[in-house]
C-alpha cells in the first residue's frame, strides 16, 4: 500500500503536545511494518520532521511554500499543492493524524484524489464552545469538521470520542474505528535516585511532591488542584509541595491571587517547559499525579504517569475512566474536598501507593504503539481496497 501521512502537525503548535507526540510515534512504528511504503507530507523549509523523514521505508514529500508562512502561501500549499502531490505519487491512502483544528498550517485539504482517514483526538471546542470561542466561531474549524465527517473512515482515540463524533458531526457509527494510542517509549519508571535528584535540583523541587500537568487550560482545572492541595497540607504529616508543569510567567492573575489567598504560594513550584526526559523523572518521583480534568478525549498524561509508576488521582471526565480503568483513584472534577482526601491517602498510605503503582504499570502496558500501528494499517488497507494478498 502506498500510504501518505501528513506530518505538518510537527511543524506548528501541536509539535510539543499530544498530537505531535502521536504523529511522531505513529510514523516511527508504521515504518517498522513489513512491506509498507510511506510518503511524509510537510511544509518545506520548516523545522520539525527531520528524524521522521530518515526512518526506513519513508519518503519525503515536501510541499513548497513560496512566500514563507504567509496566509496565502499556506492556503495554496494546503488546498492545491498537497492534493496535487498526492495525485502525482499515486497514493492509495492519505492519513491525517491531527483531526479538525483551526490552524491553517496543518488543515485537512479538500478534493483529494485518493481515500483519506482522519484521526480525531477530541471535539472539545464543540462540546464546550463557550470556553473555546476561538475554535467554535472559526470558519476554518467548522470547515475542518465538515471535511472530517466526509472522510472515508475516522479513527477515534477512545469510545468517548467516538460518541462525540457521532453526536456532533453526524457521522455513522460504522464509519468510526476506535484505535487507542500507544505509550511513548520515553516514559518508564526511573529508579535512579541520582537522576531524580538531578532533575529536582535543576527545577528547584523538594520531595515529597504532587504533580499536575496541563497548565492553565480551563478544562485542566488547576484551581481545584490548588484548593485540594491547600486542604491536604493542613492534615499531612510531611511538608509537600505541588509541582505544576507550566511557565509561572504565564500564570493568570486570578490563579496567582488564589495561591496567595490559600497561603500556598511558597509551596507551588512552576517548572516552565520541560524535556520528555525531565518529565519522566517528575512522574517517576512524584507522590501522585493529580489530574482533575473536566474532560479528556483520551488523557495521555494519565497513561504517561502510570507507565512511570506514579499513582494517579484523576476525575471521571470524558475518556479518563476508559484509559485508567481500575488503576486510579477517582474524584468528581470540582470536588476539592474529596481530591484532598485522596491526596492525603496517597501521602500517608504506602501500601496504597505500591498497589496503585503496580496496577498503573500493568494498565499502561496494554497501550502498545505496535498494536496501534497494526490496527491503523489494517483499517487503511480496507479503506484503500488493498487486500492482504495484494501487498508487494
Amino acid at each position: 500500500m502506498r500510504l501518505g501521512i501528513d506530518l505538518r502537525p510537527l511543524q506548528c503548535a501541536h509539535r510539543g503536545r499530544g498530537i505531535g507526540r502521536y504523529s511522531a510515534n505513529l510514523v516511527s512504528h508504521l515504518s517498522e511494518a513489513d512491506q509498507e511504503e510511506m510518503w511524509l507530507f510537510y511544509l518545506e523549509g520548516q523545522e520539525g520532521v527531520d528524524e521522521e523523514t530518515a526512518l526506513p521505508k519513508t519518503h519525503a514529500a515536501p510541499v513548497t511554500l513560496h512566500w514563507g508562512l504567509r496566509a496565502t502561501s499556506v492556503k495554496i500549499a494546503t488546498s492545491l499543492l498537497l492534493p496535487w502531490r498526492a495525485w502525482r505519487l499515486g497514493l492509495d491512502l492519505l492519513l491525517f493524524p491531527q483531526g479538525p483544528g483551526a490552524e491553517a498550517a496543518c488543515a485537512i485539504p479538500g478534493r483529494l484524489s485518493c481515500p483519506f482517514i482522519v484521526v480525531v483526538h477530541d471535539l472539545i471546542p464543540l462540546l464546550f464552545p463557550e470556553h473555546y470561542p476561538q475554535f467554535a466561531n472559526s470558519p476554518l474549524y467548522q470547515a475542518q469538521c465538515r471535511l472530517t465527517a466526509d472522510a472515508d473512515a475516522i479513527i477515534a482515540d477512545s469510545e468517548c470520542t467516538k460518541v462525540a463524533i457521532c453526536s456532533h458531526l453526524g457521522v455513522r457509527e460504522e464509519k468510526i474505528k476506535v484505535i487507542y494510542p500507544g505509550i511513548d517509549p520515553t516514559f518508564y519508571a526511573l529508579d535512579s535516585i541520582s537522576e531524580l535528584s538531578r532533575v529536582w535540583v535543576g527545577l528547584e523541587i523538594s520531595s515529597p511532591y504532587f504533580l499536575t500537568v496541563g497548565g492553565y487550560d480551563w478544562r485542566k482545572n488547576l484551581a481545584t488542584s490548588l484548593k485540594a492541595f491547600a486542604r491536604m497540607k493542613k492534615k499531612a504529616r510531611a511538608d509537600h509541595c505541588l509541582v505544576v508543569v507550566e511557565n509561572r510567567l504565564a500564570c493568570p492573575q486570578e490563579t496567582t491571587a488564589l495561591m496567595e489567598e490559600l497561603g500556598i504560594s511558597g509551596r507551588v513550584v512552576f517548572t516552565g517547559p520541560v524535556t520528555d526526559e525531565d518529565l519522566r523523572a517528575l512522574y517517576s518521583g512524584c507522590q501522585a499525579l493529580v489530574f482533575p480534568s473536566i474532560y479528556e478525549g483520551f488523557g495521555l498524561p494519565v497513561l504517561e504517569a502510570m507507565a512511570c509508576g506514579a499513582p494517579v488521582i484523576c476525575s471521571r471526565g470524558g475518556a479518563l475512566p476508559e484509559v485508567a480503568w481500575d488503576a486510579a483513584l477517582y474524584v468528581e472534577p470540582e470536588d476539592e474536598e474529596r481530591l484532598a482526601a485522596q491526596m492525603l491517602r496517597v501521602a500517608e498510605e504506602p501500601n496504597l501507593c505500591r498497589e496503585l503503582s503496580a496496577q498503573g504499570r500493568a494498565r499502561a502496558a496494554y497501550f502498545s504503539w505496535h498494536r496501534t500501528a497494526a490496527g491503523i494499517l489494517s483499517l487503511g488497507r480496507r479503506v484503500a481496497g488493498v487486500p492482504e494478498a495484494a501487498r508487494v
